[in-house]
């Protein structure tokens, strides 16, 4: 990987955390959840905003890194998984067991890759496939955790 990808690279293995030799998706989707329950509490604007931001970095990070190696979707790119992991958390109160249960149905989705998530993946090419699997599987979590707090 050369100088000019760097940026690319960073992204897309979200500091280099993609190349942990054990289970890289689990790893920085923990890492993801327990950043964003360390941060302030973000504004709705201010996390629609940051989830956009990261979508389009990471579909574009992807897509670089892709047409570089030559990989459909490297294990080593994991910044959908980061972005996954805070599209699932999107709202929610932060509290362990929620973040928690998150972590375990994000995890589940992305993983076993039920209902249309694996045809995304397979469907899609390049950088945006790669981000598209973990979409579904945050939005799919994302809307559990929700029905959960509605009755808490």
């Amino acid at each position: 990987m050369d100088i000019k990808n760097l940026g690319h690279q960073l992204i897309a293995t979200c500091l280099f955390v993609g190349y942990t030799p054990l289970m890289p998706g689990s790893t920085t989707s923990l890492i993801a959840a327990t950043t964003l329950f360390l941060m302030p509490e973000l504004s709705i604007i201010q996390g629609i905003i940051i989830l956009n931001i990261l979508f389009i970095l990471g579909t574009v990070s992807s897509e670089r890194i892709i047409e570089i190696t030559k990989i459909k979707d490297p294990s080593f790119i994991v910044i959908d998984e980061w972005f996954g992991m805070w599209l699932s958390l999107f709202l929610a109160p932060k509290q362990i067991w929620i973040y928690g249960l998150a972590f375990i149905l994000f995890r589940f989705f992305d993983i076993l890759k039920p209902l249309y998530i694996s045809k995304a993946e397979n469907k899609i090419p390049g950088g945006l496939g790669t981000m598209m699997d973990d979409t579904i599987s945050g939005f799919f979590t994302f809307v559990i955790i929700q029905i959960i707090c509605m009755f808490l």
